[in-house]
């Protein structure tokens, strides 16, 4: 796979702060949903909030490596 231009890496940034934008505003309602959820519903949300969680951590990985790579493209 050939490397991605400096702008594609922009560009590729960009669509990831989007995602996690999105995934933060999920999480949020994820969140409020579990706290006022009835006792035996509360583990499907929580594991909906684990989920996201993780995708979280995943979208704000790529991103800084994503910020890195594009550091290193100047």
């Amino acid at each position: 796979m050939a490397a991605l231009s400096r702008d594609d890496l922009i560009e590729r940034k960009e669509a990831v702060r989007a995602e996690i934008a999105q995934t933060r505003r999920e999480l949020a309602r994820a969140r409020q949903a579990e706290a006022g959820a009835p006792e035996r519903d509360r583990r499907k949300h929580a594991r909906r909030v684990e989920e996201l969680e993780a995708r979280l951590e995943i979208l704000m990985a790529e991103e800084h490596g994503l910020r890195l790579k594009i550091d290193r493209a100047d």
